[in-house]
């Protein structure tokens, strides 16, 4: 699971992701904020619709219940993810259902501010270390997705930009 935080906008996020990531990213979005919700003792009648609790105490899971801001900024990603999806591929994602039940759980996660965005890279790419070493999370996410896709461009995995052209951080 993994939100690819290029930046703290997130419409900027999504819309470097390419097509594949950007459909993993929606569902992942979703189940974290979903586990959020499941997983929060002030809520005491859970939403019928959201998915189940998956992968309770991943990096990411654990920081979006951690702060208000931190399921608010989330979200946002969420909805921005499913209109880059709308925009791309002319349909909506399965996904708006779940999306439509969210917000109104804010206000039950703690109220501090947002803290810093968890970083979650392969562990076997050779920059690792590099990419858990540096200071801005930002930079290690664009170099780490450039990493990514060229891997996969060897692999003959091709990554595509439906509607959009690359990031220019991997041109």
């Amino acid at each position: 699971m993994n939100l690819f935080t290029i930046s703290d906008n997130t419409k900027h996020c999504v819309q470097s992701l390419d097509d594949v990531l950007l459909r993993k990213t929606i569902v992942e979005a979703a189940q974290m904020l979903s586990t959020a919700i499941q997983l929060n003792d002030k809520i005491k009648n859970k939403p019928e619709g959201l998915y189940k609790i998956y992968n309770a105490n991943e990096e990411h899971n654990a920081w979006v219940r951690e702060s208000k801001y931190n399921f608010k900024w989330t979200f946002y990603y969420l909805i921005d993810a499913l209109n880059e999806y709308r925009y791309r591929f002319d349909k909506n994602h399965d996904t708006w259902r779940v999306a439509q039940l969210i917000p109104q759980y804010e206000d039950t996660f703690p109220n501090i501010s947002i803290t810093p965005f968890p970083r979650k890279f392969n562990k076997e790419y050779e920059n690792y270390d590099e990419l858990m070493n540096m200071k801005d999370t930002f930079k290690a996410y664009k170099l780490y997705l450039a990493t990514k896709w060229k891997k996969e461009t060897a692999d003959n995995k091709i990554p595509t930009w439906t509607k959009r052209d690359k990031p220019d951080f991997y041109n």
